[in-house]
């Protein structure tokens, strides 16, 4: 849930969360429930979340940003960083996982939405 949580105006705000780390990737090793039905108890670990005015090149143009640095696990060992854009659209631009995963937009109309 932390891209749609990074897209919201209130992540901002956000200091301190609860991470449960099988939900932050698609590739889990474990599912929910253990052989036999028995329901496994989730691993909350702390986490924080640290936003940031900040400039990004997307697409060759160079777009204002609010940069959120989300630092969980052991020790605050992982890192992720998401992008996201700093206007009413709050647009996903790009996110860097802690496991060298990438995302960055390709193509947008870049319209600001009033709202």
């Amino acid at each position: 849930e932390m891209p749609l949580l990074a897209r919201s105006p209130e992540a901002e705000h956000f200091r301190k969360l609860q991470v449960f780390p099988l939900l932050m990737s698609s590739q889990v090793r474990k599912p929910d429930w253990g052989p036999f039905g028995k329901q496994r108890q989730p691993g909350y670990q702390s986490g924080s979340l640290a936003p940031e005015r900040a400039e990004i090149v997307i697409m060759g143009t160079q777009r204002r940003a609010f940069k959120i640095t989300m630092r969980s696990g052991e020790n605050a060992a992982l890192v992720d960083e998401y992008f996201v854009e700093d206007n009413s659209n709050r647009t996903l631009l790009a996110w860097n996982r802690h496991d060298g995963a990438k995302f960055v937009l390709k193509r947008h109309n870049f319209e600001t939405v009033d709202r």
